[in-house]
C-alpha cells in the first residue's frame, strides 16, 4: 500500500522533527517541503515574490512522486484546505492512503521560540486563527487523522521523543491496516 502523509501545523510544532523520522524509518520516501525551495547554500531565505511559484513547483515535485515513491511526505504548514485540496486530491487520485499528522497549536510564545524561520509572533497568531477555522475540513477529509497535542508533548522530556511517539502511531495504524 502506498501512503501520504501531510503534516500540519504552525511553525515551532515539530513536523520536522517528525520529517527526519520518517526518512530514517521508511524506505522509499519522498519529503515535499516549500520551505525547502527556500534553502540557498545551506540558509533559509524566505521571499515572498517566489512563494506562489514555489508552490507551485513543490506541488508538481509532489505529483511526480506520487509516481515514483511508496511514502510521499506534504511539509507544508497546510493550514488552509483549499492549498492542500490539489495534493490530496492527486494522492487519491494515485490510490494513497491519505495521512494528517494535525499538531495542535501550544502556546504561541512557544512558537515563536520553536520556529526556525523566525516568523513574527503576528503571523503565528493568524496562522493558529486558521488552523481552527479549517480544522473540520480536514477531519473530514483525509484516510486518517492524528492529533498531536501540546500536552503529548509536555509529558516528554525530549523533543525526539515527542516526534517518536508520533511515529510509532502512524505506524501502528498503518500496519493495522495492512
Amino acid at each position: 500500500m502506498k501512503l501520504a502523509i501531510f503534516t500540519r501545523g504552525l511553525p515551532g510544532s515539530g513536523k520536522s522533527e517528525l520529517v527526519k523520522l520518517l526518512q530514517e524509518n521508511f524506505n522509499n520516501v519522498g519529503i515535499y517541503s516549500t520551505d525547502e525551495l527556500f534553502v540557498i547554500d545551506g540558509e533559509y531565505k524566505f521571499d515572498e515574490n517566489k512563494l506562489k511559484e514555489y508552490h507551485q513547483k513543490n506541488f508538481e515535485n509532489f505529483v511526480k512522486g506520487l509516481d515514483e515513491k511508496d511514502v510521499v511526505v506534504c511539509d507544508n504548514t497546510n493550514l488552509i484546505f483549499e492549498y492542500v485540496k490539489p495534493y490530496l486530491d492527486a494522492a487519491k487520485k494515485k490510490k494513497f492512503k491519505t495521512i494528517l499528522v494535525n499538531f495542535i497549536p501550544d502556546d504561541i510564545k512557544l512558537h515563536f521560540k520553536r520556529n526556525i524561520h523566525n516568523v513574527p509572533i503576528e503571523v503565528l497568531l493568524e496562522m493558529k486563527d486558521n488552523f481552527y477555522k479549517e480544522y473540520s475540513k480536514f477531519e473530514r477529509a483525509f484516510d486518517k487523522v492524528i492529533k498531536v497535542s501540546p500536552q503529548d508533548f509536555k509529558k516528554l522530556e525530549k523533543k525526539i521523543e515527542e516526534i517518536k511517539h508520533t511515529l510509532d502511531i502512524i505506524k501502528s495504524k498503518y500496519e493495522f491496516n495492512h
